[in-house]
């Protein structure tokens, strides 16, 4: 779940409560109620679903950009803690992907961005955990990835040059 905020105008009704209970607490909280069961079986995996915004901050979805790299950072403790035991720790960052989370964006705020079809996302998914590839990170999610550790500046002022874009557009 992602809300598109524009800080400087959603001053009144603002709650992101919602997005970080859904995107962070939940997440943390159902591995805590599986950890146990799992430990039982004779192998098991997580599966945390992050986001390629993780890597690198959307500043149109700013809570749900410091949801997933919060997940991100839990998922990599998770992993080290459990990697002497018969559960894995995967992690998905899909790219921007065909959903319903989209309909709450402008054209403007698409505006140059691949989206990649469902069912690409699912099998690449299934691909790499087969393959127990612990971080997935599809289509564009990789590249920003390795972009943002090579070169954070350049990326984060594009990922910001499109933002500014919108939001001249939304108050002329």
């Amino acid at each position: 779940m992602g809300k598109r905020l524009i800080l400087q105008k959603n001053f009144d009704g603002f709650d992101s409560d919602e997005e970080i209970r859904v995107n962070l607490s939940a997440p943390i909280q159902l591995t805590h109620l599986f950890l146990n069961h799992f430990l039982k079986q004779e192998s098991a995996a997580f599966i945390n679903i992050t986001s390629a915004l993780a890597s690198l901050p959307l500043p149109i979805l700013p809570v749900y950009s410091a949801t997933k790299a919060g997940l991100h950072s839990y998922t990599l403790s998770l992993r080290q803690q459990l990697k002497n035991s018969n559960i894995k720790v995967f992690e998905l960052a899909p790219p921007t992907t065909e959903t319903e989370m989209l309909n709450g964006f402008k054209q403007s705020d698409l505006k140059g961005v691949s989206v990649m079809k469902p069912q690409e996302l699912v099998k690449l998914s299934i691909d790499g955990i087969l393959n127990d590839k612990w971080e997935i990170y599809p289509g564009a999610s990789g590249s920003l990835k390795l972009l943002s550790r090579i070169w954070p500046d350049f990326a984060l002022s594009r990922m910001s040059h499109q933002f500014q874009q919108a939001n001249l557009k939304e108050n002329s």
